[in-house]
């Protein structure tokens, strides 16, 4: 069935692919899968396999053949997922595959849904492994409306296997009538170029997968675990690295020693998806847990979206599970004053980059028997920020806790080739080369064109944001949601700064600036209940497309969108180098500490500090990025680099609106929250 072939395998790197229909000896033919599976592994990811996991092939790859070899099926051995999980055996016919997760133990104890004991080791529930990968495929991977996907566990050697397994697992010998059922005919070759050209990419974003995930139960236990489940079933299941990862967090939770776990993970790795499942399993286990970060909006849209997913006692009381890592006041989840210490089993604090230098020394100290910060240095925004690497480790040791570190490899949200590239461009230019980039990257030449691809793309049913460069107009804390105050406006004419380049664009975009009313609605892309606050507010409020409204860097961090419009501002301009243009700058957020104060007095601090609120604005997206310039020669030179033309276009009419005055006094206006932009 696999006359393209011009030998019994084919390989270049991983995945190896076999044909069950070939004239060679099966013996021999099982020693050279094994043998390209080594080099395939060496030349994927530059090292050679460990001898445990040579020895797991050759008796895998031996049973395998033992059983499927002249059936006529295409095989796939160690396909890789995400860049760092990679599924065992995939079994390719018409219109149909299977999913084999292969496992050489003698006997299996299921501890829970995601744990076992195989052979006296604690390990990942096989069950939790297949189920995710066959989630992924059915829902992630582009052949997943191509093929319909099944699992199996083929557990060749098992002897004693006991516990609910919550999957179909087979023992020697019956893999092949398993196999047999899939039909079979000419046409499956083009089934296995699907597969293994295809490519995997969440469907929606995190948080919209929450939505719909959150159980609506009446016990706390229940309503975890079955959110677990939810997630899972829609692919969103921790890669191996992860999995085991937070396994070991449990088993230190159960132990009696003061943990602290410091885990590294650059943009895209799936940090905030392993804080969530670590709270969710946690909570199921009955343990007393708390997620923390320093973005007040993260905090709200997570709150917000538990209330309203869970509408119950239930709901409130684990979204008050949910707080600020830290705060002014020194009252947050890390700080000396907190209100949330006490008796606590595990503290999961996200984003600890941004834990000021006070939280950083007293958050060890805290009452948690296990304490986990998840941190990327590169996504720090304030001069006080301090909860770099090196910052949590010395803390961390100070406090008297055994400390573990762990670096989340590859990317998840993002491709991995994509992030590299955006840290050349910010960090290294001259090292930058034309690259088939895998996420599309579009620079525009008008603002009004990329506006209406970004409405294009929301009416095909794709969640899009906007995200602009905190310049030109600084926002107005006191008229939050007021459409007639200059600070407001971000795009338009006039603006507070006094540059017209959106003169004759009758455009009006506003800053989003209520975090517990606007952000929530904003990233779960509730718009017509948004338009009905602003309505309530702002007289004469009419229609409004979804790119009327902007976020900052601040709102956007922690969040994401199929596609992200990105307005560069004149803030981080090229001139053969990049160069800091603190003039436009309006960032004023942490005081003495913004943007915009240390770009006066230190810029090569600022200048840093400019290339991550790119970076981070960057790499929000999981489709496309479409950037527009407010400086000529920098977006000339961002579309040289990415080897782009840049997209003309007269736009479309947007549908912005244009209210005349508040309805209400300013003292109307004021979130209720104390943090503000």
């Amino acid at each position: 069935m696999m006359s393209s072939f011009q030998s019994c395998l084919q390989t270049k790197g991983l995945p190896v692919l076999v044909s069950t229909d070939c004239d060679k000896d099966k013996q021999e033919l099982a020693k050279e899968v094994t043998d390209a599976l080594k080099q395939g592994y060496k030349s994927f990811y530059g090292i050679p396999p460990s001898v445990e996991e040579s020895n797991a092939w050759r008796s895998f790859v031996k049973n395998v053949l033992d059983e499927l070899y002249g059936t006529g099926y295409p095989l796939i051995f160690e396909y890789p997922l995400l860049g760092t999980s990679r599924v065992d055996l995939i079994v390719v016919g018409s219109g149909k595959a299977l999913v084999v997760e292969g496992k050489g133990w003698h006997k299996l104890e299921v501890v829970d849904e995601m744990r076992a004991i195989a052979d006296g080791e604690n390990v990942i529930n096989p069950c939790y492994q297949l189920n995710g990968y066959v989630s992924k495929f059915k829902h992630l991977h582009s052949a997943g409306n191509k093929l319909i996907f099944s699992g199996v566990v083929y557990a060749y050697n098992a002897t004693s296997w006991k516990g609910g397994l919550n999957c179909k697992v087979l023992r020697k010998g019956e893999l092949k009538g398993e196999v047999k059922r899939l039909p079979l005919d000419k046409g499956v070759e083009q089934y296995l170029k699907d597969i293994v050209e295809g490519t995997i990419k969440p469907s929606k974003s995190l948080v919209e997968v929450l939505r719909t995930a959150l159980d609506k139960g009446d016990d706390i236990k229940v309503v975890a675990q079955n959110t677990l489940k939810n997630l899972l079933g829609q692919g969103y299941s921790l890669t191996d690295p992860q999995a085991r990862l937070v396994l070991e967090v449990l088993e230190d939770l159960e132990s009696t020693e003061r943990v602290a776990y410091l885990i590294e993970g650059r943009s895209g790795s799936g940090k905030t998806l392993v804080a969530l499942t670590l709270f969710l399993l946690a909570l199921s286990k009955g343990y007393t847990v708390m997620l923390g970060y320093v973005n007040n909006r993260l905090v709200n849209v997570l709150r917000g979206l538990i209330e309203s997913a869970v509408p119950s006692e239930v709901g409130k009381a684990i979204s008050s599970l949910i707080g600020y890592s830290a705060l002014p006041r020194k009252d947050g989840m890390c700080d000396v004053y907190s209100r949330f210490d006490g008796d606590v089993d595990l503290l999961i604090i996200d984003e600890a980059q941004r834990l000021p230098e006070h939280s950083v020394k007293s958050c060890f100290k805290r009452s948690a028997k296990v304490i986990v910060a998840l941190y990327d240095d590169d996504q720090t925004l304030l001069a006080n920020e301090a909860g770099t690497g090196n910052n949590l480790l010395s803390w961390a040791k100070a406090s008297g806790r055994f400390v573990k570190r762990y670096v989340l490899p590859g990317c998840i949200r993002v491709p991995e080739e994509y992030v590299s590239t955006i840290k050349k461009l910010l960090w290294s230019p001259k090292e930058l080369t034309a690259v088939d980039l895998p996420i599309k990257v579009v620079v525009f030449e008008d603002v009004k064109t990329m506006l209406c691809e970004l409405v294009k793309r929301y009416s095909e049913g794709h969640k899009v944001a906007l995200l602009c460069a905190f310049t030109e107009s600084r926002g107005d804390p006191h008229k939050k949601l007021c459409w007639d105050s200059l600070d407001n406006i971000r795009i338009g004419y006039p603006l507070k700064s006094g540059f017209n380049l959106y003169k004759s664009s009758n455009l009006k975009v506003k800053w989003l600036m209520d975090e517990r009313r606007e952000y929530p609605l904003y990233w779960q892309q509730r718009f017509g209940e948004l338009m009905r606050l602003y309505a309530k507010y702002n007289k004469g409020f009419g229609f409004m497309d979804p790119v009327c409204i902007c976020s900052s860097v601040y709102g956007a961090q922690g969040m994401e969108a199929d596609y992200v419009g990105v307005v560069w501002g004149r803030d981080l301009v090229w001139r053969g180098s990049w160069v800091l243009n603190p003039g436009p700058i309006t960032d004023y957020v942490g005081g003495k500490y913004s943007l915009k104060n240390v770009a006066t007095k230190n810029p090569i601090k600022a200048l840093d500090m400019l290339k991550n609120r790119y970076y981070i604005m960057l790499t929000r997206a999981t489709k496309g990025v479409y950037l527009f310039f407010e400086d000529e020669e920098t977006g000339k030179f961002v579309a040289s680099a990415f080897g782009v033309k840049m997209r003309k276009g007269e736009g479309c009419e947007l549908k912005c609106p244009n209210p005349h005055g508040c309805s209400v006094s300013p003292r109307g206006l004021r979130s209720r929250s104390r943090r503000m932009k």
